[in-house]
This record gives structure tokens, sequence and C-alpha cells, in this order.
């Protein structure tokens, strides 16, 4: 509903978004194994269907569709914290890689509860949750708490493709996670 929406702070991602961020990502200078990408605020599943057929480029030709559907069920992740959303991400996936099969690891929880450094990802793309939120006490925007926990979950040497308010890139709650972005990554892109 349109006070779920707002409650959660969900903006979905459009598609060609989606599949314009993946194409921006040099996904193909990860080795192979190591190509394990993580949505922690996958909503309906649009950007892990975009890094789905990224991936799916890069596979061996010779592969059978089982051979790279197992491959794809393993290094595609995703967390949002509404069942629902979760569930139709699950499904969203299994009708978009049909014939070849589910097995996709989709969780429902709040990302912000889940220990980063339990989480392997050496590529992160995510749409997070555009709102205020209170969190043991103190009132932050939920967009820089995943920012925060996209640093620390990130594998060194990975790749971070976040859609961000426009508001975040000069509000004054922002400035701090700004900094420490700035710090931690090369910027290779940044668009309006």
């Amino acid at each position: 509903s349109a006070d779920d929406r707002s409650k959660l702070g969900i903006h979905y991602t459009p598609p060609r978004l989606a599949n314009k961020i993946l194409e921006s990502l040099p996904v193909e200078l990860l080795p192979p194994e190591k190509r394990t990408v993580l949505d922690p605020a996958c909503g309906s599943g649009t950007l892990l269907v975009a890094a789905h057929d990224r991936l799916r480029e890069l596979q061996p030709k010779d592969w059978t569709s089982d051979q790279r559907h197992e491959d794809l069920a393993v290094h595609l992740q995703g967390i949002d914290i509404d069942h629902y959303a979760a569930e139709i991400a699950r499904n969203t996936l299994f009708l978009h890689a049909n014939p070849a099969g589910n097995g996709w690891h989709i969780q429902a929880s709040d990302t912000l509860d889940v220990n980063p450094d339990d989480v392997s990802a050496s590529i992160i793309v995510t749409n997070p949750p555009w709102r205020f939120i209170s969190r043991h006490g103190v009132r932050s925007q939920a967009a820089n708490e995943f920012v925060r926990w996209s640093l620390q979950a990130l594998t060194p040497g990975g790749l971070l493709g976040i859609i961000l308010p426009q508001a975040w890139l000069s509000a004054q709650y922002s400035s701090k996670v700004r900094s420490q972005l700035t710090a931690e990554i090369d910027i290779f892109r940044s668009e309006e």
C-alpha cells in the first residue's frame, strides 16, 4: 500500500536504470568465482535480475543451462525487510530464469540487523530506502546507514552501485558518510 511504501521508504528501481547500473560496473575485472552480487534492499528484485543477466553474459559459452543456473544461484543474493517483497524477488528471479529453476538466496530481514562481517559480497547493488529512521535512540537517514553497512560488507576490491537521493549529495546529515565513502572507495562514475 502507499502507507507501507511511505513508512518503509520504498522506491522501486525501474528496469532500465537497473540495467544501466549493472552495465556500467566493470564486473569482468573480478575473477568469475568472486562475482557475488548482493542487493541488501532488493524489493521486487529488479537489480538482481539485471545482475543475473550481466553475470550470465560473462559465463563460459559452453556451459549447459543447468551449470549456468547453479552458478547464478550461488552468486546472487538479496535481502529485504518486507517479507512480501522478498518473496516477489524470489519469484521474479524464478520466472526470469525459467525453465532453469529456483534456489535463489533471498533473505527476509532488516539488513541493518545483519552483521556485515558475516556477508561476503564482491558486488553490492542497491536502491536503499529513502527515509529517516531511529536506531538505538539516534535518528538518521536510512540511506546513510545502508552506505555504511555496504562499505563494511563489501569485500576488498569490490564494486558498489548505489542509488541515493539527490539531497544526499549535499545534505548536512550525510556529510560524514560522504566523507567515509570518498575516503574508502574510488568513485569511477557519478550521475545526477
